[in-house]
C-alpha cells in the first residue's frame, strides 16, 4: 500500500514539475520575442505633427497590462509602417500631454487629423484587427 501511495505521489510531483517547466519556457518565448513601442516625448510628438500627417497617440504606462499589450501591437504595426505617426506617450513622464488631451483612464488612444485636431478617441484595449482598421480608416497607415 505504501509503495502505491509513494508511486502516485512521485508521479504527481513529476507531472506538476513538467507543467511548471512548460509554463516557464512559454513565458520566456513571449517576453523575448515581443517588443514594445518605446515612449516618445511630447515635444518630439509635437515636432512630428508638423509634417501634416494623420497621427495616432497611445496614452498609457509601462505598469499597465492592457497598455503593454497595446504597445506590443503598435510595435508590430510601426515596424510595417515606419513612416507613420504612431506614438506611445507615458502618462507619468509626460504630464503636459496628459493634461492637454484630458486623459482620465489608460490605455487611451487619440486619433488626430492632418491639422492636429482630435477626430476620434477610444478608451481601453483594442484588438489587432480593430486597431489596424481604425488606423487605416483614419489615414494613419495605408
Amino acid at each position: 500500500m505504501k509503495t502505491i501511495l509513494l508511486s502516485i505521489l512521485l508521479l504527481t510531483l513529476v507531472a506538476c514539475n513538467d507543467g511548471v517547466q512548460e509554463q516557464k519556457s512559454e513565458t520566456k518565448k513571449e517576453t523575448s520575442s515581443e517588443k514594445m513601442l518605446e515612449a516618445t516625448t511630447y515635444a518630439k510628438v509635437k515636432e512630428q505633427m508638423k509634417n501634416n500627417q494623420a497621427t495616432f497617440l497611445e496614452f498609457g504606462s509601462t505598469h499597465c497590462k492592457s497598455c503593454i499589450e497595446m504597445d506590443r501591437l503598435l510595435y508590430q504595426i510601426k515596424e510595417k509602417n515606419s513612416k507613420s505617426n504612431i506614438f506611445f506617450i507615458d502618462i507619468y513622464s509626460e504630464k503636459e500631454a496628459t493634461k492637454t488631451y484630458k486623459i482620465r483612464m489608460i490605455p487611451t488612444q487619440v486619433f488626430l487629423d492632418k491639422e492636429g485636431k482630435e477626430v476620434y478617441r477610444h478608451v481601453g484595449k483594442l484588438e489587432s484587427k480593430e486597431l489596424n482598421s481604425l488606423l487605416k480608416e483614419r489615414g494613419v497607415i495605408e
